[in-house]
């Protein structure tokens, strides 16, 4: 619900929108209230200032996690004669073992009775308020001071009752509780000058020059018990405290910059930015960073000798060269800092401190240089617009986490090294045109990037993770491990084949890459790229008396990742859970011979593959998704000016309708934010499909 409003001096506007959504887990929700105002008013002619306040409440209920057992990888890993509920209607909680006579004690949690029984209820609390005063101080010079907060409170709190079980322990068990919360501040002051000048004919400069200081703070403190007397109870103080922890940071931010844009008769353009920055993130030797660009443009269409006709419209030559900065990281990074350490001293166990990560007053801000070249292209009347770019983006000094000597003390310190290259196109095609009563407004962008790492840091060629690769010469995370040529299916096999030394018939045959006759971890390869050939886009928008139909549809080609709920979950040939009907109708047994796929069941899973990287587990990514299909219509006014309404609009809106991919996860976009180590995140929430039925009216 939204109104505006006002006088020639004063205007208003206003909000209010309330949320609430099930999710797609049995008691998930997610509720939200939000409310906006803005006040804007002219408290003279050349005086006016401004106020918006924006608060907002979130209440989620979640499904609590253990160990492996998501929600989703509860339904997964249950074996298929495992019953959610008895046959008198309660909660199957005692068949959760899956053998409890056996060596084997692992459990697979009800999923159904972890999502009803299970509290995790997390609320947010945030305001975001801003104010301005705009003063003209001659004609084109004016002076802005502007000064935002955004306040935000959060609370978690958890609770397992103690008849639920957990893995590895049967019900009943301890009661479990957790709570949580924190309290962040941020706050931003900005004081501009800008000059607007217009000389001669057509010359327009626009200057601006300003002052930025933002600064955040951050609170957070969490409790943790056990041993409640029942489950009624379920306040903290009921229970024994078992851990309490507390922690606090800030960080500040400090700006310098000015801009000039000067446009000579919508034909020459240049723009010139320069800025300094300082962030408290960094060492004391090197906390500021200075950061320029310019771009310049050329619309030749626009010349007196450029020729005039229904095919060319606009042409446009555009180039730029820009240098950015980035402080993500953490708030002390380059500071020593200690944590809780515990020490036997006398025979008894001592809570003390000790150093946990190294000092560094030479980090600084990780810089990226762009240059950019670019078309613009309109045709027939700008009916159709194209756009290509051609880019170069360096960053150096790149923020990383990098080992040192275990003499050291430490095992990882946050340095500035290396440097990584992108270069691409891109391409977008725009069409709008009306023929008759229809109107069509579509959109096509392409983008095709190539990733090259340039430097790793003094004396190191590369970077290696469990599954993935960085190397000078190639691009960043590369898939890295073994490449499967088959499996061992006769004796004869193993002896003559260079194998691992445990392997056995049915295990696969890995490719000795180096030539040593053996197979081991200098054996590994590249097997896949986290980074696509192109990425694209399309949307489209039909209008026809009334009726309007939208949609959005967004593709990636030439990516393939580790699926992790392969290697983990579907497949376990150890038997600790379900598996999946393709390993079943495709490992080895004698009778399928060279014709199996994958290797034979084994209880160690290292040993035969699926919890070693291969080629194997490596998936095509690609994939083609629907995003939105939105359908409308709006009644005609000479029907809704009667009952007093200037638009009404009704509409349906499906999201993520239909995806086309040959990967087998729920969702080939879902991966880890670890860039150096990429993988599929197993178990997390699927992306979900919704439908919408709404209506707009404006009075």
């Amino acid at each position: 619900l939204s109104a505006r409003g006002g006088s020639e001096s004063t205007r208003y506007f206003f909000s209010l929108n309330y949320f609430n959504q099930e999710g797609i887990i049995i008691n998930t929700d997610f509720n939200r209230i939000s409310f906006r105002v803005n006040l804007d008013t002219d408290l003279s002619s050349k005086f006016k200032m401004g106020l918006s306040v924006a608060p907002s409440f979130i209440k989620e209920n979640v499904v609590a996690e253990d160990f492996n057992e998501s929600p989703v990888n509860g339904v997964l890993m249950a074996l298929p004669y495992f019953r959610a509920y008895n046959p008198d209607g309660s909660l199957n909680i005692s068949q959760q073992t899956i053998d409890a006579t056996g060596p084997d004690q692992a459990r697979i949690e009800n999923p159904v009775a972890s999502a009803l029984l299970k509290k995790d209820e997390r609320t947010n609390r945030q305001l975001i308020s801003g104010g301005f005063l705009d003063y003209e101080i001659i004609q084109g010079l004016k002076a802005k001071a502007y000064f935002g907060v955004d306040f935000s409170t959060t609370r978690r709190e958890q609770f397992d009752p103690s008849f639920i079980g957990a893995r590895n322990s049967p019900a009943p068990d301890i009661a479990k509780a957790f709570t949580s919360s924190s309290e962040r501040l941020n706050w931003l002051s900005e004081y501009t000058v800008n000059y607007d000048l217009k000389l001669g004919s057509g010359h327009r400069f626009d200057f601006l020059a300003g002052y930025t200081y933002q600064e955040e703070s951050y609170k957070y403190s969490d409790i943790s018990a056990n041993n409640f007397p029942n489950d009624v109870v379920q306040t903290l103080n009921a229970g024994v405290i078992t851990r309490g922890t507390s922690t606090a940071s800030k960080w500040t931010l400090i700006s310098y910059l000015s801009r000039l844009i000067y446009n000579y008769q919508d034909k020459y353009f240049f723009t010139g930015v320069i800025r300094k920055d300082g962030s408290s993130r960094f060492g004391s030797n090197n906390r500021w960073g200075i950061f320029p660009s310019l771009s310049a443009g050329y619309r030749i269409s626009n010349e007196s000798f450029f020729p005039k006709n229904k095919v060319f419209s606009d042409l446009k030559f555009r180039g730029s060269w820009g240098l950015a900065g980035n402080n993500q990281i953490g708030d002390f990074g380059s500071l020593a800092l200690v944590g809780n350490a515990n020490a036997i001293i006398g025979g008894n166990l001592t809570n003390g401190l000790a150093p946990t990560t190294s000092p560094n007053g030479n980090l600084g801000w990780e810089s990226t240089s762009t240059t950019n070249l670019g078309i613009d292209l309109g045709l027939f009347g700008n009916v159709l617009e194209a756009t290509v770019d051609y880019y170069v983006s360096t960053s150096k000094d790149l923020l990383l986490e990098v080992p040192v000597p275990a003499h050291s003390g430490f095992t990882r310190s946050l340095q500035n090294i290396g440097k990584v290259e992108n270069k691409g196109i891109e391409f977008s095609l725009k069409a709008n045109y009306k023929l008759g009563a229809v109107k069509v407004n579509s959109t096509f962008n392409v983008v095709s990037n190539k990733n090259k790492v340039l430097e790793i840091g003094p004396g190191q060629n590369e970077i290696v993770t469990s599954s993935n690769i960085t190397r000078v010469g190639g691009e960043l995370g590369a898939s890295y491990g073994y490449k499967v040529l088959g499996i061992f299916t006769s004796q004869e096999q193993l002896n003559s084949t260079a194998r691992l030394t445990t392997a056995r018939i049915g295990d696969y045959i890995y490719a000795d890459t180096n030539g040593d006759n053996a197979i081991t971890a200098a054996d590994r390869t590249i097997i896949g790229s986290i980074h696509p050939d192109y990425t694209f886009g399309f949307t489209t928008r039909f209008e026809y008396k009334g009726f309007d139909l939208a949609t959005v549809i967004q593709g990636v080609q030439g990516v393939t990742i580790h699926n992790r709920s392969v290697s983990v979950i579907l497949y376990n040939p150890e038997g600790w859970g379900n598996g999946a009907k393709d390993y079943f109708d495709n490992y080895y047994t004698p009778e399928r011979g060279a014709n199996a796929i994958y290797a034979r069941p084994n209880a160690l899973p290292t040993d035969n593959g699926f919890y070693r990287n291969t080629d194997i587990l490596q998936e095509d990514a690609s994939f083609i998704r629907v995003r939105n299909i939105t359908f409308g219509y709006s009644l005609p006014k000479s029907l809704i000016e009667k009952i007093g309404v200037s638009s009404l609009r009704l509409y349906v809106s499906s999201k993520n309708p239909f995806t086309f991919t040959d990967f087998r996860g729920y969702n080939p976009e879902q991966r880890t934010s670890n860039v150096l180590d990429p993988t599929e995140g197993y178990g997390n929430y699927p992306l979900e499909k919704s439908s919408v039925i709404g209506i707009n009216v404006n009075f």
